[in-house]
């Protein structure tokens, strides 16, 4: 699941794109169903049409979130143990 970020000639929209490509008016209940399906949250599509700055603020939401639903199933990839046994 990811969001996808767009301007129409009012204002700012948010939609949600499932794995399977569907595309979904936003609702927040919505994305905590297809998080909890998915277990993730992929990095998002945004506009050109926003700010370098508005991209960056968007992406960033996005890591939180992302590694906070690692955190929250156990999906965390942790680093290889150092198997590595040095001769004194």
């Amino acid at each position: 699941m990811k969001l996808k970020f767009y301007k129409d000639e009012i204002k700012n929209r948010v939609s949600i794109l499932t794995k399977e490509e569907t595309e979904l008016e936003f609702d927040y209940v919505e994305m905590i169903k297809q998080i909890y399906t998915d277990k993730s949250i992929d990095q998002p599509e945004v506009s050109d049409e926003f700010s370098e700055e508005e991209q960056e603020s968007i992406q960033s939401l996005i890591t939180d979130i992302s590694d906070s639903i690692q955190y929250l199933f156990g999906t965390e990839t942790e680093a290889e143990p150092d198997t590595t046994i040095e001769e004194i």
